[in-house]
């Protein structure tokens, strides 16, 4: 993939579960709304740069051409390997991937 572009490919669909496998190159940003209620785990760990959106909030984006990160974003902040976060339907997330090695998530 060329440098700098997400990833994000479905592992598994069905009426019932569908599972992503996420990935950001460093320095690559995502701006992303759950259509269902998702659990996010954290596959390494990682440094990223991230806001969470509640399902009512506005989806306006603070990435940069969904490419990189920009002053909107909170400071970088360390990301434990297996992380789990619980997200509702209709909420959104921007995330930035401010370390070095691939940032990845199964969600």
């Amino acid at each position: 993939r060329p440098p700098g572009i997400y990833t994000m490919t479905v592992l598994f669909d069905s009426a019932r579960l569908r599972i992503t496998d996420v990935r950001l190159p460093p320095g690559a940003s995502l701006d992303h709304r759950h259509e269902y209620p998702t659990l996010r785990w954290q596959v390494e760990e990682g440094i990223e740069r991230s806001v969470l959106r509640p399902a009512q909030a506005s989806a306006a984006s603070v990435c940069d051409a969904g490419q990189s990160c920009v002053a909107e974003l909170p400071p970088a902040e360390h990301v434990a390997d297996k992380r789990v976060t619980w997200a509702e339907a209709g909420s959104g997330f921007t995330v930035c991937n401010a370390g070095e090695g691939e940032w990845r998530q199964v969600c």
